[in-house]
């Protein structure tokens, strides 16, 4: 009944189980009662088996524990979950546990969704935490490291450029539909988000949007690669008072420096520029630089009041 789709190879006694993964049987029945993990199948004759592709989660659990980890925290995890735990969650000299956050825990299972190209966990595991958060932490917490992470492993050549276009294009199409829903019925338009000229990244961008979205002010959405003439062009028929940039850290310093002075020396003094992201430039004369999106949110209620 079992074997239809799997072979009897792929599947192991719990005392073969135990000599793969040198734990015990007493404790993987222990483990399997207390914490559902390893999960047995019953074959039809009662007898119980183990999937052999729990041999390698097992022997990861093996490895935390030896580094101090608590069975309750790392049993029933994924084996991807167990190896950033090991890696990136290290035991004090003390030998008391330190505490993981479960948010990396969710960036990383979104990493490996992105790897699998599985749209429905990824979408599932952003429409989850949006829920669960105000936007400003959903933001902050989550897709900025999430960006970040994908950046990471894409220069590590741990994610292709494909798998990396997968992630961005999911990420950005959930945050522009939020923003949108957010910025229904606003009339006045004070707000145009723009990239600079070459500039094709927009996830930062769209996070803005969100976060200008929950003010007062309605948003025009420029989106990537925009001249400054036409940037100023319609910062004045809108008559729009703030104009956000966002420079991602593959766009040229000097020239997002040019682009900014530019822009700074063709509108008016009564207009605002933002800019940020990881490539902004800092110290340019008329433009304010934000590091953080809740640095922005609080500055932007200031203005607004």
């Amino acid at each position: 009944m079992i074997f239809n789709s799997e072979s009897s190879e792929d599947f192991v006694t719990i005392g073969e189980l135990s000599k793969l993964t040198g734990i015990g049987t007493h404790t993987l029945r222990v483990w399997e009662k207390r914490y559902g993990a390893p999960a047995s199948i019953r074959l039809p004759s009662n007898h119980r088996r183990y999937r052999r592709v729990e041999v390698d989660r097992l022997q990861a659990i093996n490895r935390a524990l030896e580094s101090g980890h608590k069975p309750s925290k790392v049993v029933g995890r994924t084996l991807r979950e167990l190896d950033f735990i090991i890696h990136s969650c290290s035991i004090e000299d003390g030998g008391t546990e330190k505490d993981f956050s479960e948010i990396d825990l969710t960036i990383s299972n979104w990493l490996e969704a992105a790897l699998l190209y599985d749209e429905e966990s990824l979408s599932e595991g952003l429409r989850h935490e949006w829920d669960a958060h105000d936007p400003i932490h959903f933001i902050t917490d989550y897709a900025v490291p999430f960006v970040k992470k994908v950046g990471v492993a894409w220069r590590s050549q741990e994610l292709t450029i494909s798998q990396e276009h997968f992630a961005s294009e999911l990420l950005g199409a959930f945050l522009s539909e939020k923003w949108k829903k957010l910025n229904e019925k606003k009339k006045n338009t004070n707000v145009v988000l723009a990239n600079i000229p070459g500039e094709t990244h927009k996830l930062g961008l769209q996070m803005c949007a969100v976060v200008t979205a929950l003010s007062d002010n309605g948003i025009v959405f420029l989106g990537s690669n925009n001249s400054c003439e036409g940037i100023a062009s319609v910062l004045e028929e809108c008559q729009a008072k703030l104009l956000g940039i966002s420079v991602s850290n593959c766009f040229d310093a000097v020239n997002a420096e040019i682009y900014l002075r530019q822009l700074r020396n063709c509108l008016s003094d009564r207009v605002f520029i933002v800019v940020g992201g990881e490539g902004a430039p800092a110290n340019v004369p008329g433009v304010v630089k934000f590091s953080e999106f809740s640095e922005y949110h609080q500055w932007l209620d200031r203005i607004s009041g």
